[in-house]
């Protein structure tokens, strides 16, 4: 039950972090730039989405992200 319900959710946020970075590519003109503004459109919005929907995947990985900057930005002040 919990995979079903955790693979729901990763589903959803999938689904509205593509139609969200389609929309995006309609106001862009370089190719360069719709593939940058893209990919980063889309990962936010799915971090997001998984945000919201609380999903278990989006509370390890941002655990992981702030581990990695919290580990550079000690590193980075030595």
């Amino acid at each position: 039950k919990d995979i079903w319900s955790s693979a729901f959710k990763v589903i959803i946020a999938s689904f509205i972090a593509a139609a969200v970075s389609y929309l995006s590519f309609y106001y862009i003109s370089s190719v360069y730039l719709k593939a940058i503004i893209g990919i980063l459109v889309g990962l936010s919005v799915y971090f997001f989405a998984t945000h919201l929907l609380k999903s278990p995947e989006s509370k390890a990985i941002k655990s992981k992200v702030v581990a990695l900057f919290i580990k550079n930005k000690t590193a980075w002040r030595e």
